[in-house]
This record gives structure tokens, sequence and C-alpha cells, in this order.
């Protein structure tokens, strides 16, 4: 259906009373728009500019379940040190390219996110029960393993992934809290103007 056939079927004797049609397409309209601003909070996620990580990484879990249906638990340490928006997006787009490959490829029925920190580092880990894979099997195909390891290493993080087939995927991210400042300055703005 479109606009104008949805358009031409308005009744001129009661133009305030939409038929079916105009319902319909309101409604897929209407849900095209929230899509496209789910798809806009994904490229650019506005809770972790305006609340910091763990609102977006809240908000992320739960989108995973509503879109997948997989149980998606979020756990953060009380006290998980802020990290720079940078920082921040770096461990946000990691945590969203590991579950992207969990339901992708592992089908998990459980995804665990958990973010902790201790006096010198920040630990984010994603976890999940799918089917697992072979990781050295996968590295040189897999460009959003590569992505991955490249967003730990921008930040002076490391990146382990860790996956057994049947028994799911583990994957840590471990950052320094106060890492080579100029280093991760100086990606920052190799990023942006790459952009």
């Amino acid at each position: 259906m479109t606009c104008t056939t949805a358009w031409d079927s308005i009744s001129p004797a009661s133009p305030s009373k939409p038929n079916s049609s105009v319902k319909k397409l309101v409604g897929l309209l209407n849900n095209a728009v929230g899509q496209a601003r789910s798809l806009a909070r994904g490229l650019d996620p506005v809770e972790l500019e305006s609340s910091g990580l763990v609102p977006a990484l809240q908000i992320l879990a739960r989108e995973t379940e509503d879109l997948f249906h997989v149980s998606c638990d979020l756990a953060c340490v009380p006290g998980a040190a802020p990290v720079s928006r940078f920082v921040g997006l770096q461990l946000y787009r990691i945590a969203q390219e590991g579950i992207n490959n969990a339901v992708k490829h592992g089908r998990p029925k459980r995804i665990e996110i958990r973010l902790a920190t201790d006096p010198a580092h920040v630990r984010l880990r994603i976890k999940d029960d799918g089917r697992g894979f072979r990781v050295e099997a996968a590295r040189p195909a897999g460009m959003g393993l590569r992505i991955m390891q490249y967003r730990a290493h921008v930040v002076g993080g490391v990146l382990k992934i860790d996956s057994q087939l049947n028994r799911g995927t583990d994957i840590q991210c471990l950052v320094p809290l106060a890492p080579h400042s100029a280093q991760i300055e100086a990606a920052a703005r190799t990023l942006k103007e790459c952009s």
C-alpha cells in the first residue's frame, strides 16, 4: 500500500474517520520511525554521551532481549569507575559486537554483560551459552573479532576471547584506568579525522 492509495481511500463524507488502510499505514510509518531511531541510537548511543557507559549498557541489554528474545543480564559492580566518552564508546561497541556475534552465530539462550573495576583497570565481560566456535579458525575471516581487538588496542587495553564448541563464548576486555592518555587522545583524533 502506498500513501497515495491510503489518501485516496479516505472518504470525503467523513475525513475524520480513517479507514483500516489508513490506520495500517500509520502503524507502519510509526514502526519505521521507531526502527530509524533505534538505528540512530546504535550508531551513536545518546545514553552513552548523556548518562555514561552503564545506562547505555542497560539499554543495550534490554534491547537485546526485546529484539532477539534472548535473556541478557547486565551486572555492574557498584562504584564502577567512570571512563572517558571515548573509552566508554569503545567498550560499548565491543559489547555490542560481542552480543551481535553471539546472537548471529551462537544462538544462545542467555548472554551476560559484566562491568567491573579494580584500582587500576576496568573490565568488560560478555559471556554467552551458545554454540561457541574455534577462535583461531575464525580470526582470519572474522571482521567483527578484528574490530573488537582494534577497539581494545586504541584504548590501551587487551581483548581475550575464549570459546568452546557447545559451551559458549567468553569475551573479556581489560582497559587500564590511567592508560597513556596522550596515546588514547591521539587515537581518538585519528579516528575522528578518518570519519
